[in-house]
């Protein structure tokens, strides 16, 4: 079996976890990004129903949330500020019924690490919150403590004693996103969703035991979320070779046909679906481009032709809130540009570009009328950072620039979600540089110049 410690370090957070939840100078739990995701270590589906040695797993089953307000006194506190704020916060608002509530508040208060890992989640996000605390000491701990729990349940799992694979998958998900929240600088969010990967592929075909339909729907559609909009910060040594599982897939396809509204992928959970196909495309057509003798394949140009009548064909489902229907429709035109962007950059201007040019030009624009048809203080702008970035790569006007500079303040001010305020940051930076080297697809190594490396999740 492999080590769980070789498999987790990553992971893991030290003694000290946080310096600061507001300033991103220190909101990452490891400056470590690289990560062997969790195999298959020939844990028996019917595992003894025994908890490992560990002191921290003597209470996973059965657990009495009770109990912890002994341990954490604060914790009642903690589970009220995110059923009012964090969940609301997570969630975009395009369905009436907020999972992060439904789904995951239930599991939380059938297993002790769901329900720590909820708590650090609310303790973290009140730190980037106007309701910070005088100290980080409680947010910390939480953290600390839950990342420990989710380290020694994996070695559980992976040594064959405990079948407890759901609370796994469902953790790392939780994690990644509590990352986000806090603003991680430094690729945390990435190692989370690699883990989450390995496990939801176990997790999510045979549908486990404890998990409706709906928790399932909800998780393929956290992950689809967080890989896609992941995918493009990734550092190139921890990059998912294929982000999508193919059942996974499968599975995300279907809920599509169902004409799917979620809170994280609103109405666009087909665009979430292009977006990792994009970027392996631009990977491959970079490779032909550095190589001035070898033209694009054939089956690179049709499989740009067959995205783009995707992307183009896609619309908003009608019965949504108008609000989602147009972030849908936002996400729309920032998913063009990123899939336009692979033939040449959104500044470049020559001689056999002009159409290309004046394409991306026409679509900026009409991204920025849709944002102005709803207010940057709406939840839905909660899933807006990844086309912001990418829409703020291609605008050099700085009255245009303003307008994506104001909305992040904004929504940084309203949601209080730290990778607002860190994909602002970069978008400072990228406006630095000189208007020929701005690109989507320059944004990774922007990253590597400000050694901060963000997920738009």
């Amino acid at each position: 079996a492999l080590s769980p410690e070789t498999i987790l370090s990553p992971l893991i957070e030290t003694e000290t976890h946080r310096g600061s939840f507001s300033d991103g100078s220190k909101s990452s739990t490891s400056e470590s990004i690289s990560l062997l995701p969790i195999e298959d270590a020939g844990a028996p589906r019917n595992a003894l129903d025994e908890p490992g040695d560990e002191r921290d797993i003597t209470q996973v089953d059965n657990f009495d949330p009770y109990i912890s307000t002994e341990t954490y006194p604060d914790s009642s506190e903690l589970l009220s500020f995110y059923l009012q704020k964090t969940a609301n916060s997570m969630g975009n608002g395009s369905t009436d019924v907020n999972p992060f509530v439904v789904q995951l508040v239930p599991l939380a208060f059938q297993n002790n690490l769901v329900l720590r890992l909820i708590l650090a989640q609310s303790a973290v996000h009140r730190q980037v919150s106007q309701d910070r605390q005088p100290s980080n000491e409680l947010a910390e701990r939480h953290y600390t403590d839950s990342l420990r729990l989710f380290r020694a349940l994996v070695g559980v799992y992976l040594s064959g004693k405990h079948d407890g694979i759901l609370p796994l998958a469902v953790g790392s998900l939780i994690l990644s996103l509590t990352e986000v929240a806090s603003g991680d600088i430094h690729g945390s969010t990435f190692n989370h969703i690699i883990a989450a990967k390995s496990l939801l592929k176990k997790v999510l075909p045979q549908r486990c035991a404890g998990m409706s339909l709906d928790l399932q729907n909800f998780l393929v559609e956290y992950y689809s979320h967080m890989s896609a909009l992941s995918i493009i910060g990734m550092a190139p040594q921890i990059r998912l070779n294929s982000p999508m599982e193919p059942e996974i897939e499968a599975m995300a396809n279907k809920m599509v046909e169902g004409k799917y509204v979620g809170q994280l992928c609103g109405c666009w959970l087909e665009l979430l679906l292009v977006i990792p196909q994009i970027f392996a495309l631009g990977e491959s057509m970079k490779e032909s481009s550095q190589d001035s003798t070898r033209p694009p394949s054939p089956d690179d140009i049709t499989q740009f032709a067959l995205l783009q009548a995707r992307v183009l064909a896609f619309q908003s489902v009608p019965t949504v809130h108008p609000e989602t229907a147009l972030a849908g429709l936002v996400f729309k035109q920032a998913v063009l540009l990123y899939l336009w962007s692979i033939l040449a950059g959104p500044h470049t201007v020559y001689e056999g570009n002009k159409m290309h040019h004046n394409l991306m030009k026409e679509a900026v624009v009409e991204a920025l009328a849709l944002l102005g048809q709803f207010p940057a203080s709406a939840r839905v702008n909660t899933s807006l950072c990844w086309p912001l970035a990418i829409i703020g790569c291609c605008i050099s006007e700085e009255a245009q620039r303003d307008i994506v500079r104001n909305r992040l303040q904004t929504m940084l001010g309203t949601m209080s979600l730290g990778n607002m305020r860190e994909t602002l940051v970069l978008l400072e930076h990228v406006w630095t540089r000189p208007l020929e080297d701005i690109s989507p697809w320059n944004l990774s190594k922007m990253m590597e110049e400000k050694q901060i490396w963000i997920s738009f999740a």
